[in-house]
């Protein structure tokens, strides 16, 4: 009874940190509750008598299955297809630690069989202490090289491998069963058994690993992408300004060029001749100043399209502290910024109450940008950081938190913060560095 209670309390608790990296705050405390019932109904697939009609592996299995998935309806706001892919791993995980104590050489410990010398009671103490430990061992690496947040889309090809494995580990449970008792085995086919188990437990949570750090890789690579693309177009706008600064330092000459052509009497090519020098030296309609020229362009960039969206833009800013920031991290940083303040202002639906503030300098040997937006929804905060509003939660709500990463490099920090008034403000510290 010791030792059934004991690995139950240490499953229930792992399954409750694990399923926690994933879990939400959108749902209610009565759905919380139910979710927590359906966790504690897995006690029935423990030795008790009710689990004597469900000794059969895959019967254990399915029923462990169902309960994570109801846990998880209640908890989550994850789709389907991902709520039962997490039960799934989770439950091989479960089967599979369990299985390595269901061989000649270690059910004794399940059982509380094994003579330490002591009293019974004391040997089902001392078996339950060495599950326990060992499964809380098993549970900690897996939740911290494969936590249920972060996951993306959920492949065919990836599905198809944990169903494989979690069907060999329910197969392998289920033949290994008659022999857990037979003391005329060697060690050596326990020994067998023992790394079997535990090859199949690294091979699947090397797979999972491996997908998320893949996700990761080909998020940054496609950031990279962007902010390249978005840095060849700010240069391309630089170079267009560069050639109305010309056009302007020529005034003199386009307008004797002017005259002649009047003088000539040809007036529709003077007219003609006027225009095209309108049309290359007319100013942008949002005139930004900040002292940094790759920053002037950023915001022109992003803020030129809130603008046409009526939004009301309002820039004091002095950057001209900023040029130790390498040309590629300001684009990330900015252009992640900015993209969502003008995607959340963009949805308001008073077009009388969308505004985007920027202002910001050197204060205290530091770059201080504060950005604010309105917005219509306020977005939930998790980890200090904004959760995506977007239906699809697993493939978008990586931009801040590359802002997060990119500030790292240079020992500044990203703070949030959302007001009542339906005014989201971001604030980016970033130390100037010492001159050497």
């Amino acid at each position: 009874m010791i030792i059934e209670l004991c690995s139950f309390i240490c499953d229930l608790l792992f399954s409750i940190i694990y399923f926690y990296t994933g879990r939400t705050n959108t749902s209610t405390a009565l759905r919380q509750l139910l979710g927590v019932f359906f966790l504690l109904m897995t006690y029935i697939l423990y030795p008790t008598g009710i689990s004597l009609s469900l000794s059969h592996s895959w019967t254990r299995f399915l029923c462990r299955l169902l309960l994570y998935i109801c846990y998880l309806l209640c908890t989550c706001n994850f789709s389907f297809s991902h709520i039962a892919y997490f039960s799934f791993f989770w439950t091989s995980i479960y089967t599979l630690c369990h299985n390595a104590f269901l061989t000649p050489m270690t059910y004794p410990l399940l059982s509380g069989t094994i003579d330490f010398g002591g009293s019974p009671m004391i040997n089902h103490i001392l078996s339950a202490l060495i599950i326990v430990v060992v499964k809380s061992i098993v549970y900690t690496i897996i939740i911290r090289l494969a936590p249920m947040d972060g996951l993306e889309r959920i492949s065919s090809l990836r599905a198809m491998i944990l169903l494989l494995i979690a069907w060999l580990t329910v197969f392998v449970k289920e033949s290994q069963v008659p022999l857990m008792r037979d003391t005329d085995l060697l060690h050596q086919l326990s020994l067998f058994m023992i790394l079997l188990h535990v090859s199949l437990l690294f091979l699947l949570v090397l797979l999972e690993n491996y997908q998320r750090q893949m996700q990761e890789y080909m998020s940054v690579r496609f950031q990279v992408l962007k902010d390249q693309a978005l840095l060849k177009n700010i240069q391309l706008k630089q170079d267009n300004a560069e050639t109305i600064r010309n056009l302007r330092h020529d005034l003199k000459n386009h307008l004797l060029t002017i005259r002649l052509l009047i003088e000539k009497g040809n007036i529709s090519s003077a007219t003609t001749y006027i225009d095209e020098f309108l049309n290359q030296a007319s100013p942008s309609s949002l005139s930004i100043c900040t002292g940094h020229d790759l920053m002037d362009g950023l915001l022109q960039e992003k803020l030129g399209k809130a603008q046409k969206q009526n939004v009301s833009i309002n820039v004091v800013l002095n950057f001209r502290q900023g040029t130790f920031i390498k040309d590629f991290d300001l684009c990330s940083i900015m252009g992640n910024v900015l993209d969502n303040a003008v995607e959340a202002v963009c949805q308001v639906k008073d077009q009388n109450a969308r505004f985007i503030d920027i202002h910001g300098g050197c204060q205290a040997n530091c770059m201080i940008i504060h950005i604010s937006n309105s917005f219509e929804t306020a977005p939930e905060i998790v980890d200090d950081l904004p959760r995506t509003l977007k239906p699809d939660k697993q493939n978008h709500g990586y931009g801040l938190r590359n802002v997060k990463r990119i500030l790292e490099k240079y020992n500044g920090n990203l703070t949030v913060t959302v007001e009542r008034s339906n005014c989201f403000t971001l604030v980016l510290l970033i130390p100037i560095p010492e001159k050497e």
